[in-house]
């Protein structure tokens, strides 16, 4: 016998264990770690009530002032442009209060926060604004692509000139929550909450469950809270998975993207709300799926790479996978210093490959069909 357990609906909090039961599983928490899955939740509730200021007057000058007319730059000083999720980030976080931006390496999830810190600074909503990550690596890499960023815009306007001395090193989760080392507990709590108006997190697939509680318990209700990380890493150390827990909260807003840019240019944004499909009102996910670090043969790899991973629907239920089109792309290149392990990469070598994953991986099906068209 491990231990006595309760039932969660009980309320009863001096059990080891706690069962909670629903329609179609029964899962076991240890008191700790369902109590932290419940404070996360709560909180997550509690941020995402908070309204909106409606004042988007100045939004469209403000916005093509950023994104156009003072762009940031890449290291070579190009003008870097926007892919649409990208702008779709930009603009559910400026409307909704708790916004999740996932991504992997090279989508832009750091741009899309700087140029997020800028709007909020031009249209007077940022006030007092934290960086946080969970390690000090993470933290240093979020303040230096923040700061270069900043320094890279040509010609910066008076708000860009005050966002840039503003600007504080991105801190530790541990140091902005004030961790006691001698109590062995966190400064900053519900009682005691952070004194900031926008906190944006970075590399959030790397925070336990227990750290995101502690996070989000201190936040204060009005504050602006940006999450971003990568849902496709190694889940954390600790216990928990939060971000696949807050990712299931999140929706998406229910205008049409068109629509959404539309209202954007005419500063309408005020009948804007999230979409059925979200569990909490107010909590958004943008995912970024277009890798501006990886160019030519690369790009191509990345884009197979996710489409074999995660298919979509259609190519579920159509299971098709792999197209004419996909291949005849891949080909046209000639993959320099590209190759699969120990053989030189191919036509012929695609479709063992392609053998292959569907025979490892059978709930994925994939017709290579249009493969063998060409053999």
């Amino acid at each position: 016998m491990i231990g006595e357990t309760i039932d969660a609906t009980t309320g009863e909090t001096n059990k080891p264990l706690v069962l909670q039961t629903d329609k179609q599983t029964d899962k076991l928490y240890l008191q700790r770690d369902f109590r932290n899955q419940q404070i996360v939740e709560e909180s997550i509730k509690e941020l995402a009530a908070r309204p909106i200021k409606q004042n988007w007057e100045n939004l469209p000058k403000v916005w093509s002032d950023i994104l156009e007319q003072h762009p940031v730059r890449d290291k070579e000083l190009a003008k870097i442009q926007f892919a649409k999720d990208q702008k779709q980030a930009l603009a559910q976080t400026l409307l909704m209060p708790v916004s999740l931006i996932t991504g992997g390496p090279g989508t832009g999830k750091t741009s899309v926060a700087v140029n997020l810190l800028r709007l909020l600074k031009h249209l007077g909503q940022l006030g007092n604004f934290a960086l946080a990550a969970p390690t000090g690596k993470a933290a240093q890499r979020l303040f230096e692509s923040v700061k270069n960023g900043l320094d890279s815009i040509e010609n910066p306007t008076a708000d860009d000139e005050n966002l840039k001395s503003e600007l504080q090193p991105a801190r530790t989760l541990h140091r902005l929550l004030g961790y006691s080392v001698n109590k062995g507990t966190f400064i900053k709590n519900q009682w005691d909450p952070l004194k900031v108006e926008t906190l944006i997190v970075d590399e959030v697939s790397m925070i336990d469950l227990e750290l995101m509680a502690k996070l989000l318990a201190a936040c204060q209700q009005g504050t602006r809270v940006i999450l971003l990380g990568d849902a496709d890493q190694l889940p954390p150390v600790g216990a928990g998975r939060p971000l696949e827990q807050l990712l299931q909260y999140a929706g998406s807003l229910n205008q049409q993207e068109t629509e959404l840019f539309r209202q954007m240019k005419q500063g309408l944004f005020q009948g804007a709300t999230c979409s059925n499909n979200s569990a909490i009102q107010g909590v958004v996910h943008q995912k970024l799926t277009q890798s501006h670090r990886q160019q030519g043969d690369g790009a191509l790899i990345y884009q197979l790479a996710c489409r074999w991973n995660k298919p979509t629907k259609t190519e579920l239920d159509e299971t098709k996978l792999l197209k004419e089109e996909t291949i005849t792309q891949l080909e046209a290149h000639q993959w320099k210093g590209v190759s699969f392990y120990q053989c030189k990469l191919n036509h012929d070598e695609l479709v063992k490959f392609s053998k292959f994953w569907s025979e490892k991986f059978p709930t994925i099906k994939i017709l290579t069909s249009n493969l063998h068209h060409k053999c």
